[in-house]
């Protein structure tokens, strides 16, 4: 009976081992990701800013000249 519970017991904390190692693997993942596609909008953000500088450059030069 007793090593029938130990045996249960020593189950049941690998399960709870396993379980919490997959959540820290599963939220390391998505963490990784969240931070690249943070980065990945940063640069899309400022490659915009420039392409908008650029536009208004344009535009001001065009206006020079009409």
């Amino acid at each position: 009976m007793m090593k029938t519970i130990k045996n249960t017991s020593i189950n049941l904390l690998n399960q709870i081992a396993v379980s919490k190692h997959e959540k820290e693997k599963h939220h390391a993942k998505f963490s990784n990701l969240n931070k690249s596609t943070i980065a990945n909008h940063k640069i899309d953000y400022e490659k915009m800013k420039s392409d908008n500088k650029k536009m208004q450059h344009r535009i001001r030069e065009q206006m020079k000249h009409n």
